[in-house]
């Protein structure tokens, strides 16, 4: 199929044509087109199994308290549940973006969220970032600040997150924006560990967001989403500035100044919740000071003083950027090469002492003093003797 055949149908949705629309000669079916064609199907039949998964009659309260729960399977421990459906909130610029980012990386290298070791990633994986807003250069500026700040090489921090910048409106509400975000989502080299959109507003077409029949419909939708690929979805999302009361502001409960309808955390089951306490700002850098609230309907979370460093180039674009803990100690580097080792060995498999090495050009003694830190807390087990021992990642389950 020519190039020109491609950018046409391009051209034409970001006009607002619909897929329907799509050029076609003979068998020469745009691949969109097909793609979301096929996501369509999955979709459907992904409905159908969610269905016969609930007995007819619903279950019976006795033998439920009767019966042995599994365990909670975390995307990120402690905060997203694999499978759901999330939100990220903060003021309007209040770094709900950059949160995005962070988010992504650390699902993408396997590390913890912000540094937290209770926030662990145990599995990576590949992220799908739909940037409603943000274009290419912007994106770009980001997660390369983002990969700079925690000293990561381009390829290991982001070549598992795919980034859609300014995408044709997107109305997930309609089955074409669902059989769209399902079409891209498989199109990936593996199919994303979690999906995040940013931001809320712009993937949805209700008129009003305090209305509570406009928003529901739209988190069923993400729903759709979350089942017919097995993953986690977050949305970013504007939340109102605590209120002035004299000289004091009164903050209140931060799920209650996410925007619109309270429907909308009702139905989430995770949340990063920011509340914006101060900024600075030099000719060269910007500093966020942010409290983060982070909770799952199944436990666990807790609340986080936090700082976003952003040091800035010459033309005001971000150079590098880093989030932080304030009451965290910095990582000695046995830790930080700790890390490095652990991220590697995240695909699973065994590994020499000599093939860590050669992989992550460092030498035998840096690696020998991850791997008894690894061991230490029973995160890798060996096997073999001497030079033929091999290690290999069982978490710290």
């Amino acid at each position: 199929m020519s190039e020109r055949f491609i950018s046409l149908a391009e051209e034409m949705l970001e006009e607002g044509a619909d897929v329907v629309d799509l050029p076609a000669t003979g068998e020469n079916e745009h691949p969109l087109k097909r793609a979301m064609r096929e996501a369509r199907t999955r979709i459907d039949a992904r409905k159908v199994r969610v269905a016969e998964e609930i007995p007819l009659g619903g279950y019976n309260a006795a033998d439920l308290c009767e019966s042995e729960m599994p365990d909670v399977e975390w995307t990120i421990d402690g905060i997203l549940p694999k499978e759901s459906v999330g939100v990220i909130g903060a003021e309007y610029k209040g770094c709900k973006s950059w949160m995005c980012c962070e988010l992504a990386i650390a699902l993408a290298t396997g590390g913890n969220l912000l540094g937290d070791p209770k926030w662990r990633v145990e599995k990576r994986g590949h992220v799908l970032y739909v940037a409603l807003e943000d274009g290419v250069r912007n994106m770009r500026s980001r997660l390369r600040a983002m990969a700079l700040g925690r000293r990561l090489d381009f390829r290991e921090a982001l070549g598992r997150i795919f980034v859609i910048p300014r995408p044709p409106a997107l109305d997930i509400n309609s089955p074409r924006g669902q059989d769209w975000l399902v079409a891209q989502a498989q199109s990936m080299p593996e199919e994303p560990k979690a999906i995040v959109l940013d931001p809320f507003g712009n993937i949805h077409r209700a008129k009003s967001e305090n209305d509570s029949a406009e928003i529901l419909p739209v988190m069923n939708a993400l729903k759709v989403v979350r089942d017919a690929l097995s993953t986690s979805v977050l949305v970013s999302h504007h939340m109102g500035k605590a209120k002035e009361e004299g000289k004091q502001k009164r903050r209140g409960r931060l799920a209650d100044r996410l925007r619109g309808s309270s429907a909308m955390f009702q139905a989430v089951d995770a949340w990063l919740l920011m509340d914006h306490r101060g900024e600075e700002q030099t000719t060269r850098s910007r500093r966020w000071d942010v409290v983060l609230e982070a909770g799952s309907r199944e436990g666990g979370g807790g609340v986080r003083s936090i700082e976003l460093d952003v040091q800035l180039k010459d033309n005001g674009t971000a150079n590098t950027a880093a989030w932080t803990i304030k009451d965290q100690k910095p990582k000695t580097a046995d830790e930080e090469n700790a890390d490095t080792v652990r991220r590697h060995m995240l695909d699973g498999g065994w590994f020499s002492k000599d093939s860590l090495a050669r992989a992550l050009d460092v030498s035998k003694s840096t690696i020998d003093r991850a791997l008894k830190t690894l061991k230490a807390a029973d995160e890798i087990e060996s096997k073999g003797n001497g030079p033929t021992t091999e290690w290999r990642y069982i978490g710290d389950d």
